[in-house]
C-alpha cells in the first residue's frame, strides 16, 4: 500500500503550523469554521449569507478548499492509466483545464466524484471530495500494476482555492497569471489556476503552496473591492440554483452516474473504463430507475432535504437539495424521483399537498439515445 504508507506518515503538527496564518486569517473576518480532519472549512462568515451570494454572482468570492485532498499522477503512462479508470475523456483533456470525473465500479455505480486538472503532457492533479483522500489514493494504488506512473499525496505541501464571478479572472491576471495561461508566480513562489466547469458561472481553481497561501489570499481580497471571501453555504446555495448535483447530497455510492444528472462526468466515446458496460447498456438500450430533477418551490412551504415527495398520493422520491434563498418567491431545490415521473414531468407534492411541483430536467441530465418501443 504505496499511497497509504506516504499518507499516514505525514507530518501533522508541521502542517498546522503552516496553516495558521489562514486560520488567523479567516477567524479575523468572523469566520464560522468547522474542522475536517486536521483541516478547517469555513461554513459563512458571521450571518451574511445573501452578502456573500453577491460576489459569487458579481464580483469575486474567494473560498478556501484546504479540505480537499490533492493527489499527483505523474509518468510516462498517467493519460493512458487514468483513461482506463476514469468516467471521462482524461486523453482529450487539455492543458490547464479542470475536469469533472467518477470513479465507478466494475457494475457502474460510483465509488468516488473527483475533479482533475492537466498541469503537463503526462502530469495531472486528482482534487478528492474532503476525506476521501485515502480511498481514493487506494484505488489508484490498487489498479497501478506496471504503468510508468508515481502517486504523490500534494496536500502536504499545497492547498486548493476557488475564485468565483465575473471579476475572478481579472484577480487572476492582476496576480501574475497571463492571459491564455494556467501558471503565474506570486513573490517566491508558483501557483496554476485553470478553468472549472460550474454551470454557468466563471470558476477558478487555483492550488497553492501552503506557505504563502494567506499572503497570496489577503492580496487577492485586496485586489478589488467586490473580492470577499465566501462559505461553503452561499456556494451551495448557488450550485443548487444552477443545478449542479453534490455527492453526500444529492448522490452516492448507491447511485450510477444516470441517475445523478452527471452527464459532464461522463464520455460515452472514448473507450473503455471501469463500469463503462453497463454505462453504454443504459444510455443506448435502457434508463434509470431514479432521476435527479430541478423543482421550483414557493417560499411559503416548508422543505427541506430528505422531505418525501409524492405523485397521487404514493411516494416516489425525496428532496436532496433545497436552497435557503428566494428568488421571485421560488426557491431552487433538487430531488430524486422514479424516473417514470421525471420522464413526464408529472406534477409532485410534498406530504402537506398545498402546492404541486412540476420536475424538470437538470442541465446535465443524461438522456438515451434510442427511444423506448412498445410491444404491440
Amino acid at each position: 500500500m504505496r499511497y497509504t504508507e506516504t499518507l499516514v506518515t505525514t507530518n501533522t503538527k508541521f502542517r498546522m503550523s503552516l496553516l495558521q496564518p489562514l486560520v488567523d486569517l479567516h477567524t479575523n473576518r468572523g469566520a464560522v469554521l468547522k474542522t475536517v480532519g486536521d483541516r478547517f472549512q469555513a461554513l459563512r462568515y458571521g450571518n451574511r449569507l445573501e452578502p456573500e451570494i453577491n460576489p459569487i454572482l458579481h464580483g469575486c468570492g474567494v473560498l478556501d478548499l484546504q479540505i480537499r485532498p490533492l493527489i499527483e499522477v505523474k509518468g510516462p503512462d498517467a493519460s493512458r492509466f487514468l483513461h482506463g479508470l476514469l468516467t471521462n475523456d482524461i486523453v482529450g483533456l487539455p492543458c490547464g483545464r479542470w475536469q469533472p470525473n467518477l470513479f465507478c465500479g466494475s457494475k457502474g455505480k460510483i465509488k468516488q466524484r473527483l475533479e482533475v486538472l492537466k498541469l503537463a503532457a503526462e502530469c495531472f492533479v486528482i482534487c478528492c471530495e474532503a476525506e476521501a483522500g485515502i480511498a481514493v489514493g487506494t484505488l489508484l494504488d490498487h489498479y497501478l500494476v506496471r504503468e510508468d506512473v508515481t502517486l504523490a499525496f500534494l496536500s502536504r505541501e499545497q492547498i486548493r482555492i476557488d475564485l468565483f464571478g465575473p471579476k475572478s479572472t481579472v484577480a487572476l491576471h492582476r496576480l501574475g497569471i497571463p492571459e491564455q495561461a494556467c501558471t503565474g508566480s506570486f513573490g517566491e513562489f508558483e501557483f496554476h489556476a485553470a478553468p472549472v466547469p460550474w454551470g454557468t458561472q466563471t470558476r477558478w481553481g487555483c492550488l497553492l503552496p501552503i506557505a504563502g497561501a494567506a499572503e497570496w489570499l489577503a492580496s487577492v481580497l485586496n485586489s478589488d473591492p467586490e473580492c470577499d471571501l465566501v462559505g461553503t453555504e452561499a456556494v451551495d446555495a448557488v450550485r443548487i440554483a444552477e443545478g449542479l448535483p453534490r455527492p453526500g447530497n444529492d448522490f452516492g455510492p448507491e447511485n450510477f452516474p444516470q441517475e445523478a444528472a452527471l452527464g459532464d462526468h461522463i464520455s460515452y466515446t472514448k473507450g473503455c473504463y471501469i463500469g463503462q458496460e453497463p454505462h453504454a447498456r443504459m444510455f443506448h438500450r435502457g434508463h434509470p430507475n431514479w432521476q435527479l430533477v430541478g423543482l421550483r418551490i414557493p417560499e411559503s412551504v416548508k422543505a427541506a432535504a430528505g422531505a418525501p415527495l409524492l405523485h397521487d398520493g404514493n411516494e416516489i422520491g425525496r428532496l436532496t437539495s433545497v436552497s435557503p434563498i428566494t428568488q421571485d418567491g421560488m426557491r431552487a431545490a433538487l430531488g430524486c424521483v422514479r424516473h417514470a415521473i421525471a420522464e413526464a414531468q408529472n406534477p409532485v407534492t410534498l406530504e402537506s399537498g398545498r402546492v404541486e411541483l412540476t420536475p424538470f430536467p437538470l442541465p446535465n441530465t443524461i438522456r438515451r439515445t434510442v427511444p423506448e418501443t412498445k410491444s404491440s
